[in-house]
């Protein structure tokens, strides 16, 4: 793919997340994707990726990704994003307290056949859980 193909591919990820639809999800990566880091207590597959966006949905209902900058390289994308929401459900054992977060994250993608294969992610988890008063 090239660099404006990775990029356009990033914003219909983008979009995915913020729908919240599983299916939307589904066509975006290959059937062997790994997870380099993926969520706690999750799965490093596509099933594991999906639970763990689930939760933070289900915790955080107006959960929300901006894409601030992309650079990619070869197959690689590397996203850095703005992720926010309200917490109004359940998160981590933590009861809906109400309160918002907004915090940076970064992701290192490698895509094989337009879909995602592998993935690699930080996020200011701290920052998160500070802003949450947890």
């Amino acid at each position: 793919m090239t660099s404006e193909q990775l990029k356009a591919f990033i914003t219909t990820f983008e979009a995915a997340v913020n729908s919240g639809r599983d299916a939307d999800a589904d066509a975006l990566f290959t059937p062997h994707f790994l997870d380099h880091d993926p969520w706690p207590g999750h799965t490093p597959d596509v099933a594991g990726f999906k639970a763990g966006l689930a939760e933070l949905r289900q915790g955080f209902p107006d959960l929300s990704a901006s894409v601030l900058r992309t650079v990619s390289e070869g197959d690689f994308i590397t996203v850095q994003f703005r992720l926010s929401g309200t917490q109004l459900g359940e998160f981590m054992g933590a009861p809906a307290s109400g309160k918002t977060f907004s915090i940076a994250a970064i992701d290192i993608n490698r895509i094989s056949d337009g879909r995602i294969a592998e993935h690699w992610g930080v996020i200011d988890a701290a920052g998160m859980m500070e802003q949450l008063g947890a």
